[in-house]
Order: structure tokens, then sequence, then C-alpha cells
């Protein structure tokens, strides 16, 4: 029989570094290329799955692209039949590999080390607006809230990223304007295009085969069940645990559980049939250095009408495709960029600086120091800034920011430093 090979899914890495922070984005342009700072990998498990359907997996400069194999002649949008049937509940793994060591100076992340954590991003976030996102979405802008530097929020129809920590936010965004001006320092956020960008909250609990977990309240010769059901919906593991009658009543009991041959993906623990915890299992034999998971669900009964990568009319007929992208979007880093002069004023600023600048004095009374006064998004081909006589200046390297913390080490500023 004659085969042809149609996408299923294109998998698609945004970098707001590399895309020079767009106003706007409908389709990524031409010569984007990502591979030298992110790779997508099949896990293992994915790869024997791919091999059994007669799919195949292929890296892209954007990210990769899923290829499976259909019936020569099938070959219009409704028709696409699969030539090896499926299990619905078949679940596509892939580790997100970081290539760059200096991915977290110019992406918007957290300082904070990720200690038994990883990001997980899925195709159950239903993050859809423009396009498939598969990371959570991003949370209102709440009055009171605490917002750490850098942090990501919507509001009315935009995306704004924290120019400032604040302890306890105002009734009212303080954004910088278009124009910014001397009262630039005074404004707490950057306004965005609407978007979704990778942030804090798409952290999950990493674990490995050995789990401890504790039975609240346990009594004498009761008897727990522990059930592990994975992303697809399906129980993949189940244990009772009998508490012994030398227990004391009502107090916790520690358990050890042994998740030994679980696939690498995303499981919610329940305790006696109640949702008790989540986080994502990693094989410890392999993504031992993977920054991310990517997890793709393929049963449609779980997923929104726009993320669904196949339809299945009816039990008795195969599965169709349904191509779709998605994508995963991370935002750049934004920092203040400190120039530093070796005698005062030597690019003819005078009396003033301009509204994008501020001076800053060093201990050094021989050493005067301009930054912008709000910080600008770093970018692999910058919009430079100019000097007093009309001349450019020269922007940041990604591998050289420094953190400003207060006395309690929260970050209350990243600048990027010149030295001219």
């Amino acid at each position: 029989m004659k085969v042809l090979s149609e996408k299923v899914l294109t998998l698609e890495l945004w970098h707001d570094y590399y895309l020079g922070q767009p106003d706007s984005l409908s389709t990524l342009p031409n010569g984007y290329d990502i591979s030298d700072a992110l790779a997508l990998v099949p896990t293992v498990n994915c790869q024997r799955t791919l091999k059994n359907l007669h799919w195949l997996f292929r890296s892209q400069p954007s990210g990769g692209v899923i290829l499976a194999n259909i019936p020569a002649g099938t070959t219009e949008s409704q028709n696409r039949q699969l030539l090896v049937p499926i299990d619905t509940f078949t679940r596509l793994t892939f580790w997100l590999v970081v290539r760059d060591r200096h991915f977290a100076n110019y992406t918007n992340l957290p300082f904070i080390p990720l200690l038994n954590r990883i990001y997980y991003f899925s195709n159950l976030s239903t993050n859809a607006d423009n396009h498939l996102f598969l990371t959570r979405p991003l949370k209102a802008y709440t009055k009171g809230e605490a917002y750490p530097l850098e942090h990501l929020v919507v509001y009315k129809n935009s995306t704004l990223v924290a120019i400032r920590p604040q302890a306890s936010a105002a009734k009212t965004p303080e954004i910088v304007s278009a124009t910014p001006n001397h009262s630039t320092r005074r404004k707490n956020w950057l306004r965005l295009p609407k978007s979704q960008y990778v942030s804090a909250q798409d952290q999950q609990v990493r674990q490995g085969w050995s789990h401890a977990e504790e039975v609240p309240d346990a009594n004498p010769g009761s008897t727990h069940r522990f059930t592990l059901v994975d992303a697809a919906g399906q129980t993949t593991f189940v244990t009772d645990i009998r508490v012994p009658e030398s227990h004391l009543s009502g107090t916790t009991f520690p358990v050890s559980l042994n998740f030994f041959g679980q696939h690498t993906g995303h499981y919610q623990l329940l305790l006696d049939g109640e949702p008790h915890s989540e986080f994502v299992i990693v094989d410890p034999t392999e993504g031992r250095d993977a920054f991310a998971l990517l997890e793709v669900v393929l049963y449609p009964a779980l997923l929104p009408e726009a993320f669904q990568p196949l339809a299945i009319p009816s039990p008795s007929k195969p599965a169709q495709i349904q191509p779709k992208t998605y994508v995963i979007r991370f935002k750049n880093r934004t920092t203040r960029w400190r120039y530093h002069y070796p005698i005062a004023r030597p690019h003819g600023f005078t009396n003033h600086l301009p509204a994008n600048f501020e001076r800053i004095d060093n201990k050094r009374t021989d050493d005067i120091t301009y930054a912008t006064n709000y910080p600008i998004g770093l970018r692999k081909t910058p919009d430079l800034l100019k000097d007093g006589n009309d001349k450019l200046l020269p922007a940041p390297q990604a591998g050289a920011i420094a953190l400003e913390t207060d006395s309690n080490k929260t970050v209350t500023a990243i600048f990027s430093d010149i030295y001219l």
C-alpha cells in the first residue's frame, strides 16, 4: 500500500529575545532559528510510541514537527485517516533542553533555582487565544497582591510585566507611558500586547521512583488507598496501606510509595478517592538535566475542540488528523541598561539627562554612571540608545547582568552593565 506523511502536530518555541519583542505576532518570521538555545527531544517512551504508530518526530529550527503515515488518496483535511489504529489515551512526552548557558540571563523567569521542580507544559492548559499556548493562563492583575520583579499579569487587553517589586499592588496598575519621562521611575509596570508566556506557575514538583507521603489523622487498623492517575485520566498505580495497630490514633502515618516503571509525565495522586497531590514523574535514568517536560494528550474527550489533533468519528472508524500548532512562548528579560564612563559626562550630556536616563553616582568620585530609568527588553538585535552627541551607544551583552537586592535578598533591580 502506498502511504503518505501528514503533519499531526507542529511544536513551536517562541522567544522574544530572538523575535525582537514584537508588538504582535501571527506567524514566525522567515529564518527564525532557536535551535542553538532550545531543543525538543522525545522521551524514551515517546520514541517507542512513535515507532509503534509509524509516526516520526523531526527537529525544526523553531521546535519540531510530528508526522503520521496515512493511506495515499486521503489527503483531504476531512479525510486524513491514520494508517495505524491508535489508543486514544496515548500521551506523547518531550524534554525541553536548554543549550545556551546564558539562557537565564535573557529569559524572564525567576532566578531562584528549581529545587526538586521542573517546568511542565501541556495541551490540557486550555490556553487558547489566537494561538494554542501550552503554558498555564496568566492570572489577572489583583489589588493588594504581592508581585516580585518581572512578574507577568493580564490587565484588560494587555499583558503587564512588573518593573519593580510590589508588596501590595495598587488598585490600578501604574503603567509606564508610551513616551517615558522622568516620572517613569515612579511607575511599576510595562505594558505588552496581550499574549501568553512561560511563568513561574508552570513549575511542578519533580518526582522520582520513590515517593514519601503521609496519611493524616490515621487510626490504628484503618486501610487507605493511594491511586495514581496520568494526564490522560488513566489509573496507572493502586496500593492499599494498612495502618498498624500500634499507631497512635489521630496522628500522621508516613508512607513510602514505589513508582518504579511509571512513564515520565504528569500525575495526580488520590488518597481514598480524593485528590491529594500532583507532580511530574521523571525517569531518573533520563531527563536529568532537562529544563522542562512537554506532554501532549491525544484523547479528544479531554481536550477543547481547538486543541484536538485527532478526531474520532466513531469507535469503528479510524482516527482522522486535524493538524495543530502548539506554542510555548518565552518573554525576554527586561534590564536597566547601565553605562559606566571613565570620566564625567563624556558623551555630551550637560545639565539634564534625557527622559529615559538617570544619573547614578558611584562611591568613586572620578566615575559617573548613567542608567535607563526603566527596564528595556534584551534582544538579540536590539534598538540602540544615543548619547548626548547623538552617537549610538553599544547595547548590553546577554551574559553581563547584575542583580540589586534589598536586606531580605529580594531582587529589586536588574542591570545590564556596559563599560565604555
